[in-house]
C-alpha cells in the first residue's frame, strides 16, 4: 500500500518516500520493487509536486509526483496486491511499473536509473541468499517439495573437487583424469601482444555501474587536464603532426 509521502518519478519510474522534510529540504529513499529502502539524500522540497500537472494543466514531464495524485489506470500509477497482515509472510505483493522510454532519458537519467536498478538488484539477490540459506537449513532431505504457492527441490551439489583429488588418487590415477586445456595466463606470457591479440574475441565492451566516489572525480580531473595540456602542446608545437614533403 503507499502511502502519502510516496511519490514516483515521471521519466524513470523510480518511486521514493518522503522520511523528513522542511520547507526547503526534503530527505527522501527510494522504494525498491521488494520494498526494500535505500539511497537516503536529501533534495530540494519544491521538487517534489503535489499535483500531477503544472500550473498550465501539462503533466511534469521530469519530477517526482505523488503517487496518491496519480488518477486510476495511469501508466504510472503502480498497481499492487494488498494482502492481509496475517497472509503478507506467505505472499509476495506483485507491484508493476511502466518501464521509461530509455531512449528519452538523458545521459544523467539513464545512468542514475541504471545505477538504481543495480542497487535493487544487488539487495534482492542479497535478500534471495540469506532465505535459500534458511531453506536449506530446514529442508535437508533431496527432493521436491511444495510450500503454498511456491515450489521447492532440494538436490545434492557434490562436485568434483582438483585438490582433494590430487590427495586422493595415485599418481597413475590423477595422470589419466588430466586434460591439457590453453591458458589465458600462459598465452599471455609466451605469446607476443600482436599474436596474442590475434587470439581474443570481442565481446564488446563492458560497463561498470556504480555511484561516484569522490576519488572519481579526482582521477577524471586529473585526466581531463592531462588531456587538455597535451592538446595545447601539440596545437601550440612548431612541428606538423604529420610528415609532408618539403618543397623543391
Amino acid at each position: 500500500m503507499h502511502s502519502e509521502t510516496q511519490y514516483i518519478h515521471t521519466r524513470t519510474g523510480e518511486v521514493v518516500e518522503a522520511i523528513s522534510a522542511d520547507t526547503e529540504l526534503t530527505e527522501i529513499e527510494t522504494v525498491t520493487a521488494t520494498g526494500a529502502r535505500i539511497r537516503r539524500r536529501t533534495v530540494k522540497t519544491a521538487s517534489l509536486k503535489q499535483g500531477l500537472t503544472t500550473r498550465r494543466g501539462t503533466e511534469w514531464k521530469s519530477a517526482y509526483v505523488a503517487v496518491s495524485a496519480l488518477p486510476e489506470g495511469h501508466p504510472l500509477a503502480p498497481s499492487v496486491v494488498e494482502e492481509k497482515a496475517s497472509e503478507q509472510a506467505t505472499s509476495t505483493p506483485k507491484t508493476s511499473f511502466t518501464e521509461p522510454d530509455l531512449k528519452k532519458l538523458s545521459d544523467e537519467e539513464l545512468s542514475a536509473y541504471a545505477n538504481s536498478r543495480r542497487a535493487e538488484k544487488a539487495l534482492a539477490e542479497h535478500y534471495l541468499d540469506n532465505a535459500k540459506k534458511e531453506l536449506k537449513r530446514r529442508f535437508r532431505t533431496p527432493g521436491p517439495l511444495i510450500r503454498g504457492n511456491v515450489y521447492l527441490e532440494v538436490s545434492s551439489n557434490r562436485r568434483f573437487d582438483p585438490k582433494l583429488a590430487r590427495s586422493v588418487l595415485s599418481d597413475e590415477e590423477y595422470r589419466a583424469i588430466l586434460v591439457p586445456k590453453p591458458d589465458p595466463a600462459r598465452a599471455r606470457d609466451i605469446l607476443t601482444e600482436a599474436r596474442y591479440g590475434e587470439v581474443c574475441k570481442d565481446h564488446g565492451n563492458k560497463l561498470a555501474i556504480r555511484s561516484v566516489t569522490d576519488e572519481d572525480r579526482l582521477r577524471m580531473r586529473e585526466q581531463h587536464e592531462i588531456e587538455n595540456a597535451k592538446a595545447l602542446v601539440d596545437a601550440e608545437s612548431f612541428y606538423p603532426k604529420e610528415l609532408v614533403d618539403a618543397p623543391f
